[in-house]
């Protein structure tokens, strides 16, 4: 007979005791609860003790981390983690009020989940339809770059209720894996709302006989973005790269713009302001619109 740990494992980290205990016998069921490699998480329901925090509150619902919650559970870094994790429960399900507390919680689809978290292009397409634009196109990009193919992307939007669809089938567009974290992500993002799509990552721009790799570039108006993220820009050698590049840059007639993560997170409508008066300078036309 399997042992409990195992078959919770199957069924998605946790389930009705009276489910396992069909599949491993009661007293299997007691040994691994004496033993503490499960737990009651609520009256008749058992979760493997090593899940997470965010892991055990999906369990207490018996739903299933979504949106950025389940990026997260898979190694896939988000914009903004969330103070609460993201839960879906089954749309049939009633989830009294005093059972929701510690979490943010959805209602949909659970089928496909994976030891208590739904798969990444669900995942994402939640977070393209829940969250705010730099967040959702953030999750698409970070979905893509870890390897999922954009047809798959495409398709769990094109599977999702009709509430929400377009939005998640644009953002699954404009996504791309190029980006190289969730701050160029959510840059892009600000951009695309500021001027449409002029910008495009990771572009190579040569220039005084170097080769570079701004993080957003608009080839035809010579202008460079620049996410800069205080993780990835405080050593001594990224900085004297980043002064490099961005004097070479300036002085082969490109515009660099800098943003720095607290531009990007607290202050978005400086940054597309920005981001339009460059543009507009670079066009010699001050009065010039952006449209949606």
């Amino acid at each position: 007979m399997p042992d409990p740990v195992t078959v919770l494992a199957q069924l998605g980290g946790h389930a009705p005791t009276s489910r396992l205990v069909e599949r491993v016998g009661r007293a299997s069921v007691r040994a691994a609860l004496a033993s503490g490699e499960i737990a009651r998480v609520r009256p008749r329901h058992v979760a493997l003790s090593g899940l997470d925090g965010a892991q055990l509150a999906a369990a207490r619902v018996n739903g299933a981390l979504s949106h950025s919650s389940a990026l997260l559970a898979v190694g896939i870094p988000v914009l903004d983690p969330p103070p609460r994790p993201h839960v879906t429960v089954d749309r049939s399900r009633k989830i009294a009020p005093d059972r929701r507390h510690g979490m943010r919680l959805h209602w949909g689809s659970v089928s496909g989940a994976e030891a208590g978290v739904l798969p990444p292009t669900i995942a994402a397409v939640g977070c393209a339809v829940a969250l705010p634009f730099p967040d959702a196109l953030a999750a698409a990009d970070g979905v893509l770059r870890a390897g999922v193919d954009r047809s798959d992307l495409e398709a769990a939007a094109r599977g999702w209720p009709r509430t929400g669809r377009s939005r998640a089938l644009e953002v699954v567009r404009l996504a791309s894996p190029l980006a190289a974290n969730p701050f160029e992500s959510a840059l892009r993002a600000l951009s695309i709302e500021a001027v449409g799509e002029r910008f495009r990552p990771q572009v190579t721009v040569s220039v005084g006989g170097h080769r570079f790799r701004p993080d957003l570039v608009d080839p035809e108006l010579r202008i460079v973005a620049e996410a800069d993220s205080h993780e990835f820009h405080t050593s001594k050698a990224a900085i004297v790269r980043d002064c490099h590049r961005y004097d070479e840059l300036t002085l082969g007639g490109w515009t660099v713009l800098r943003f720095a993560w607290l531009h990007v997170m607290r202050d978005q409508e400086w940054c597309r302001d920005v981001l339009r008066r460059a543009v507009r300078r670079a066009w010699g036309r001050s009065d010039m619109q952006f449209g949606p």
